[in-house]
């Protein structure tokens, strides 16, 4: 008569029948979910800068049809500018 554990358990994947021993776990990337761009943000710029005309008294004239001014240049707006008057003929 012996008395004692057994020298081997057999493990339990051999009580399974449809036990393949070449069986191969395969790992794949983790899947990557592309984020939708945040939609595009829009600020108001306001109005532009004024343009303006350059006077000079001395000679009369607009820049840039008089090229030199004795006295300083005028800044004036478009709307008080008074269209050139045409050469007679």
């Amino acid at each position: 008569m012996v008395i004692g554990a057994p020298l081997f358990w057999p493990a339990p994947w051999y009580a399974d029948p449809f036990y393949d021993p070449f069986y191969r776990r395969y790992y794949y990337d983790v899947p990557v979910y592309p984020v939708p761009a945040p939609p595009p943000v829009y600020m108001e710029q306001g109005a532009p800068p004024a343009q303006f005309w350059y006077y000079c008294s001395d000679p009369p004239g607009y820049y840039p049809y008089v090229k030199e001014c004795r006295t300083s240049w005028r800044a004036v707006s478009p709307e008080e500018v008074q269209p050139r008057p045409e050469p007679a003929q």
